[in-house]
């Protein structure tokens, strides 16, 4: 069973990923950036066998609007790319933050990434991937850059705990995963997770504020717990949630 994670950074989150799979005994391969999607190469015999891999690597373009723009711009014909380049893989997920992705934009991008399956599966986090270091947040954010927030988070962590915020995610991966699939859980009463990311991104446009010169987050979550979920095996059943919360009680 081989898997596909499309990232938007090059840094952190191919680096959460690795260490997150590889903690749960997936064998993991890390690419470099992926200018085209046919550049992927894989060879076939490196993953036959019995074990389960996971490839990470950083999508061609590293923000949403700019992916969105790839796509009408080159024309790419998504059924061939994801059909055929793509067909030994199980699953694909592409891992995003919002940042100033506007709903339309947000919307158009989960129209063509909308199954794990076939084309990919669009997973984002409100505002970015960094807010599994601040569960529990309730404040809005008012931020012209992420990279500020960023910024300030990493450094709080840094003091709090001596180790840099990825780090922190990925030493507390369940216990935060567990948090924010709870949070969901409730927000949606939805006992499907894989439709979480659906109505996460509902949730998104109503709440957030995002245009190029204004952004303010009012909504505070990521489902990256949906593609552990998945790839672990916990979503064969329609009314999974219980067993994701279990699988990720049992290793936090």
């Amino acid at each position: 069973m081989n898997y596909l994670f499309l990232t938007e950074g090059e840094v952190t989150e191919i680096g959460i990923l690795s260490k997150v799979f590889e903690n749960y005994g997936f064998v993991v391969t890390k690419k470099e950036k992926i200018e085209n999607y046919d550049d992927i190469e894989i060879n076939i015999q490196t993953y036959s066998g019995n074990n389960k891999h996971v490839v990470i690597g950083q999508a061609p373009r590293n923000r949403l609007k700019d992916l969105l723009h790839y796509y009408e711009k080159e024309k790419i014909d998504l059924d061939k790319v994801f059909g055929d380049n793509f067909n030994y893989f199980n699953g694909i997920f592409l891992i995003f933050d919002v940042d100033h992705t506007t709903n339309d934009d947000l919307n158009e991008i989960f129209n063509i990434h909308n199954d794990e399956t076939k084309k990919g599966l669009l997973l984002v986090s409100s505002p970015c991937i960094e807010i599994m270091t601040e569960p529990n947040r309730s404040e809005e954010l008012h931020v012209k850059h992420l990279r500020c927030y960023k910024h300030k988070r990493n450094a709080n962590i840094q003091n709090d705990f001596h180790i840099n915020a990825s780090e922190y995610i990925v030493n507390n991966f369940n216990e935060l995963a567990l948090y924010y699939l709870e949070q969901n859980y409730i927000d949606f009463n939805n006992s499907n997770i894989m439709e979480h990311p659906k109505l996460v991104i509902e949730q998104i446009n109503k709440d957030n504020i995002r245009s190029e010169e204004e952004v303010w987050y009012r909504y505070f979550t990521t489902v990256v717990y949906v593609a552990v979920a998945f790839v672990c095996d916990l979503t064969t059943e329609i009314d999974n949630y219980q067993t994701v919360k279990k699988f990720f009680s049992k290793h936090k």
